[in-house]
């Protein structure tokens, strides 16, 4: 994604999303009727709802922490960080949609990024401490904080262990070194392997049984984007696939699709498509067009939804195409379903 100036800011300020638990399992009880599109508004400090019995969207439904950066939901309840203020914020599901629970701080100079709820555990990523917070939630509080690579970003939940992919993003020089998926056992909290992967690891998610990692790469000047595959038995890469680009965030989809957030911040938005095999089926040559600035994908019922940030749109995909679009608030960037 190198893109312009704005998308290079937005670069530096961290604000990509990330992936959450590869199952529902997590702190929460049964859910009311209803389910959402959740959208994280990181500019107007937002949440947004869309509901997918009658797609009717109610815009900044409630408000967040200081630069909302990621998002997960565990039964009823959803759980947001906010990276300025360095909160955890969770929320209720209600019959009329969305209220505030409870709030936790997570300490200064952390600057919490990713999370992922994992068996009445919440794990957040810290991207200027170095570490992942376990978070219980009865009392809502740290119960531990694990040391690992240097600026973790995104974080996923699958069988019994947590994976944070760490960038070894430096302040100073602006440079990615060299880029770790972090493996945390969730039963004792502690880590129990590092697995060497690309340039900037930014997102995770399960597809066809293996962890897929998302390489940005240094937003192509030097290295651009691949995606990583590792057995989450062996804790091995199998494979990789050289989508090129500046890949961020993943959704796996119906069949053996999974879908690539790819920016798109000049013209239009693009999202790369690609087959668990390795067939690249819409990659930076022949993207899916979108609205300006695509951060986050995420797949409900047989359609992908597209978060724009530089277009402050929700998109809804079919196939190659845009079908259908909601004005959604000042800068969406992380999208999910609830």
């Amino acid at each position: 994604m190198v893109r312009n100036t704005a998308f290079l800011f937005f670069a530096c300020c961290i604000l990509f999303s990330c992936s959450k638990s590869s199952s529902p399992a997590g702190p929460g009880a049964s859910q009311p009727a209803a389910t959402y599109l959740v959208v994280l508004n990181n500019l107007a400090e937002t949440i947004s709802l869309v509901n997918t019995k009658d797609w009717s969207a109610a815009v900044n439904a409630v408000g967040t922490g200081q630069v909302p950066n990621d998002a997960d939901t565990a039964g009823e309840f959803l759980y947001i960080v906010n990276s300025q203020s360095s909160t955890l914020i969770k929320y209720r599901k209600t019959s009329s949609g969305i209220a505030f629970e409870a709030s936790l701080n997570l300490g200064s100079a952390t600057n919490p990024f990713g999370l992922s709820c994992s068996n009445q555990k919440i794990y957040v990523s810290c991207f200027m401490s170095d570490e992942l917070l376990c978070v219980i939630t009865n009392p809502f509080s740290v119960s531990k904080r694990i040391s690992i690579g240097k600026s973790p970003q995104g974080v996923l939940s699958h069988g019994g262990n947590i994976f944070v992919a760490c960038t070894a993003f430096d302040n100073l020089t602006y440079d990615y070194g060299q880029g770790y998926v972090y493996v945390i056992n969730a039963a004792g909290d502690s880590v129990t392997d590092s697995i060497k992967v690309g340039k900037n690891p930014q997102d995770l998610t399960l597809a066809g049984g293996k962890i897929h990692v998302s390489c940005t790469g240094d937003w192509g000047v030097t290295v651009n984007g691949r995606i990583y595959m590792i057995d989450p038995a062996s804790l091995e890469v199998t494979d990789s696939i050289l989508i090129e680009g500046t890949p961020s965030a993943l959704c796996a989809a119906g069949g053996d699709s999974v879908y690539v957030a790819a920016g798109g911040w000049s013209g239009n938005g693009e999202i790369y498509l690609y087959r668990q095999s390795g067939e690249i089926l819409r990659g930076p040559a022949n993207p899916i067009i979108a609205p300006l600035g695509v951060m986050d994908v995420c797949y409900f019922n047989g359609k992908v939804y597209a978060a724009c940030f530089a277009a402050d749109s929700l998109a809804q995909i079919e196939g190659d195409s845009v079908t259908m679009t909601w004005s959604i608030g000042d800068g969406p960037q992380n999208v999910i379903v609830w």
